[in-house]
């Protein structure tokens, strides 16, 4: 039966699978075992797409070929609707369970885009109930076998498709007992270090050579941190990197890091004027990433200005490109 059943799925035509179980169903073969050897030959199949370079297309339209399996109707016993459709709903999500765990993550941030082109399926009612645990526990694999420092990209699609996915009340993303890691504080320097020198210092340092620039505060993410051992979540101090374009505020240096005392420990904001204190604070954090742009602006640097003769082009390719 299962030869039968491969050459037919092959052919990723799920009238022809709904035919071929009537057809099995007229000669006394038992449903439940129809069922199950459809759904061993179709993870056989997911296995044999993640150990070869198969196109992603292709990938993609054996996904959507089982999903149309999970949406049709045997066509026998349909008083029973929960054993009335050819394969489970939650098998749309175990193929590509089975394809991501034996593939690299190089080709796992290929095949991602499987999920992110039909996110809106398992989102319908249908399927949200059934396979929304599932697409959490496929991701969060994903996330363990990502580096987020090399893989930052990929992390934040997982995330975003996270984000986008569940709604706000998904008991995976809240803080139910409302428990906090306050044991995670951030070490910085509390203290002003005077950074200016006298004539007579100055004229001496000049006469002996040049030396390394002065250097800023250094911030760790844990106490006693050393800036040479980087971990997950550390802040490491980028000295130079504005080529001191920007003046060192040393208030503002505090306000910023004392922050992350809320953010670890969000229960503060109750006592006394704290939330009043976290307000000005990131008005006045917003206030100095406006000021200095990171970032110089692309479109004058790709298309100059632009003629009237143009506009129509230009508008036609900006229009193209926009993001949703």
């Amino acid at each position: 039966m299962d030869l039968s059943l491969i050459k037919i799925i092959e052919t990723l035509n799920v009238d022809a699978v709904q035919e071929s179980i009537t057809s099995l169903k007229d000669k006394g073969t038992d449903l439940e075992r129809i069922k199950s050897s459809i759904e061993r030959v179709l993870r056989t199949k997911a296995l044999e797409f993640g150990r070869s370079d198969i196109p992603v297309a292709d990938v993609e339209a054996f996904v959507k070929f089982v999903i149309g399996l999970a949406e049709k109707d045997i066509g026998v016993f349909k008083e029973n609707d929960k054993d009335n459709k050819i394969c489970t709903k939650t098998l749309t999500i175990q193929i590509l369970q089975d394809i991501f765990d034996v593939s690299t993550t190089q080709r796992c941030e290929q095949l991602f885009g499987i999920i992110e082109n039909n996110i809106h399926i398992w989102k319908t009612p249908f399927f949200f109930s059934s396979c929304k645990n599932m697409i959490l526990r496929l991701c969060n694999d994903l996330l363990k076998r990502l580096s987020r420092f090399i893989d930052t990209t990929f992390c934040g699609r997982i995330l975003i498709l996270l984000a986008k996915s569940l709604p706000l009340n998904e008991k995976s993303g809240l803080n139910l007992p409302g428990h906090f890691n306050t044991q995670n504080v951030t070490v910085f320097d509390r203290e002003k270090k005077d950074s200016q020198h006298s004539q007579h210092e100055e004229e001496q340092r000049m006469e002996e050579g040049p030396e390394e620039p002065p250097q800023l505060p250094s911030v760790s993410s844990t106490a006693g941190g050393v800036d040479d051992d980087m971990e997950v979540g550390e802040i490491r101090d980028h000295r130079d990197s504005f080529g001191g374009t920007i003046p060192m505020d040393y208030n503002l240096y505090f306000n910023f890091w004392d922050l992350q005392r809320f953010f670890s420990n969000p229960n503060l904001l109750f006592e006394n004027d704290n939330f009043t204190k976290l307000e000005n604070d990131i008005s006045n954090v917003f206030a100095l990433f406006s000021a200095y742009k990171i970032e110089k602006p692309q479109r004058q640097e790709c298309f100059g200005d632009v003629s009237p003769q143009h506009g129509k082009a230009y508008n036609n390719f900006n229009n193209k490109h926009e993001v949703n």
